[in-house]
């Protein structure tokens, strides 16, 4: 550039030095000129200083820590000129800006990592490597490496956890102190203080670990990416083998290395460090995951159909149907009837099984045998609450690497509804007076402006996951649960219900996207409570199949007849009794296949289906 052209210091600097040798000897003066950008140790200037200059060994150190602090502060003297004598320069050349912020530009891409170009910023790019690699020999070191990864992101959210909790109970001891002594020590303008010092102080910290939580997912994202791509490009050169001295796989291996020394850290010298076991797993959750052999497993149930939906003590039933449906051509499908959180297809269970549930959900996420599950959600679109809160926390707890973060995908949704209730108002309001046009213009800055979107009952949404254990889609219906939970809904709900549509909608999606597997709360809710009686349930159920055989026989319009398999979940907290009236309901409803036993007595055992 011009500018460095025209710069006249070059960081030479004369540096002085005085000592005695010894007692009744005069005093020694050094003078050295040196450069202060010189990329020498001052400790060893001093050693050649003191070697050419027959300098006593005992003042090396001396030497050695005045020269350090006279290169750092002149080193710094030198960067402050030189960066106020560039400023000056370009106010006196302002065409020279854009120039400027090029060169500045291209050093950072260049010399910094996070800055540099990807290898491939194509997703198609990205997700056709990723398919060749795990169906290939090195789908192990991407395993590992997803795994380490993740389990940095669950000491980040532990530790999170453990900041947030310990802030809240300090400033609930202090408010109840304060509380205690208002009228004697403290007045009522010194709570209010009080409480908006807690506020700031909670708002600070929850931006600190939101930051630092996108900070270091961010950067996990991209280098996994590349390192994919990276990895494919290599092994398609190589004649499709997996050589372990190769460049892309030294890459990976160094990835590795460098989350597990994160791991090993001191999660205190940190702002996310938090104490895991030896695995790295979140041990704050004891969530317990339906055996898939097993039909009944744990203690006998507390009889209690609206009981508390959870954990201990309950018992955990299924039942697996095979059913015919269709009149001339019928096509077979899977049913399978069980109790579970329906959250529980989306969060991994433990350290032990994840690597199994990871497996087989990564060799079929590029495929045409999808996994689903629909999820009933209010017409806010915040996801602070309920269920809706708890699937995002499960989202945050590992990293996504193929599809946007489901924060990201929910402000897509957002963004879409606003335009399309936009488009809306104005074909509403074509052809009327511009005093309405003006209102109406209006209206829509204002709705664009705020946050809070509101969608209508049964409309449905799609977020696409790679990070949750069984599942690649979720089904997003809106819906009012409370009133769906209610007494009243049993006469309300019906096949003119917009649930029934949003439902529709989701099987059409499956059928149109080789989604093999969905999973349906069968209750139209997440949870129990005291309105649902064991009648009410067994209505709703049978309901619901009803609606879901009529959908299944008309998928066989859309695909042709594809055999599909089919969860449907009821909420824990249902009781024993409650389960087996509904089991026996669902071969009244759907044409099942059964065994028939023709040998009566002794010998071979033959068996037919009818």
């Amino acid at each position: 550039m011009d500018f460095e052209l025209h710069s006249q210091d070059n960081g030479q600097r004369n540096f002085q030095y005085s000592f005695y040798p010894g007692s009744g000897k005069s005093q020694y003066d050094l003078n050295l000129a040196m450069s202060v950008l010189s990329k020498e140790t001052a400790e060893e200037l001093a050693a050649r200083v003191c070697h050419y200059h027959n300098i006593p060994c005992f003042v090396k150190a001396d030497i050695s820590v005045k020269l350090r602090e006279f290169k750092e502060k002149e080193r710094i003297n030198y960067e402050d000129c030189h960066g106020m004598s560039m400023i000056d320069w370009i106010r006196e050349h302002p065409e020279m800006i854009g120039k400027v912020s090029k060169c500045v530009a291209d050093k950072y891409e260049h010399s910094w990592m996070q800055h540099s170009k990807p290898t491939s910023t194509n997703l198609k790019d990205f997700s056709q490597s990723y398919h060749y690699l795990i169906h290939s020999s090195a789908m192990m070191i991407l395993l590992e490496l997803e795994k380490k990864y993740q389990q940095v992101i669950t000491r980040m959210m532990k530790n999170r956890r453990y900041l947030m909790n310990n802030l809240q109970e300090k400033q609930q001891m202090e408010m109840s102190r304060v509380c205690e002594h208002v009228g004697f020590a403290y007045t009522q303008e010194d709570v209010l203080q009080i409480t908006a010092r807690h506020v700031d102080e909670m708002e600070r910290l929850e931006s600190q670990c939101r930051e630092n939580y996108q900070k270091i997912s961010g950067d996990q994202r991209t280098k996994f990416r590349q390192a994919v791509t990276r990895l494919a490009d290599e092994m398609r050169q190589g004649g499709d083998e997996f050589t372990p001295d190769s460049a892309a796989y030294a890459n990976i291996k160094q990835l590795i290395e460098e989350a597990e020394e994160n791991l090993r850290q001191n999660p205190h010298q940190q702002l996310f460090g938090a104490t895991t076991d030896s695995n790295g797993s979140d041990t704050s959750r004891g969530d317990d995951v339906i055996s898939p052999t097993s039909s009944r497993v744990g203690s006998s149930p507390s009889g209690s159909l609206g009981g508390a939906g959870g954990s201990d003590g309950m018992v955990y039933m299924e039942e697996s149907f095979t059913v015919n449906l269709g009149n001339q051509l019928k096509t077979m499908h899977n049913l399978r009837l069980l109790v579970t959180d329906t959250l529980n297809y989306c969060r991994y269970a433990d350290v032990r099984e994840m690597e199994a549930q990871r497996f087989q959900t990564v060799m079929s996420l590029y495929s045409d045998s999808l996994s689903a599950v629909v999820l009933f959600t209010d017409n806010q679109l915040d996801y602070s609450i309920g269920i809706e809160q708890e699937l995002a926390n499960i989202c945050r707890s590992t990293n996504e690497f193929h599809f946007d973060s489901l924060s990201t995908q929910l402000e897509q949704v957002k963004q879409s509804v606003r335009e399309m209730k936009k488009s809306t108002n104005q074909q509403k309001n074509d052809g009327s007076s511009d005093d309405s046009e003006k209102n109406t213009s209006n209206e829509n800055k204002n709705s664009n402006s705020t946050t809070s979107v509101k969608m209508n009952e049964g409309d449905l949404f799609v977020t696409r996951h790679s990070n949750l254990s069984q599942v690649h889609i979720v089904f997003h219906v809106v819906a009012d649960t409370s009133n769906l939970k209610s007494k009243t809904s049993q006469s309300s709900v019906n096949s003119r219900h917009p649930i029934y549509h949003g439902l529709r909608h989701a099987l059409k999606l499956a059928s149109d996207y080789e989604i093999k597997t969905l999973t349906i709360p069968l209750l139209l809710a997440h949870e129990v409570n005291d309105d649902m009686t064991s009648q009410w349930c067994t209505r709703r159920a049978e309901l619901v199949m009803k609606w879901m055989k009529g959908f299944m026989i008309e998928m066989a319009s859309w695909d042709g007849g594809v055999s599909r398999n089919l969860q449907f979940v009821l909420p824990p907290g249902i009781s024993e009794q409650c389960f087996d009236a509904i089991r026996s309901i669902l071969p009244e409803v759907y044409r099942t296949t059964s065994t028939r036993n023709l040998t009566p007595r002794g010998g071979a055992v033959s068996r037919i289906s009818r």
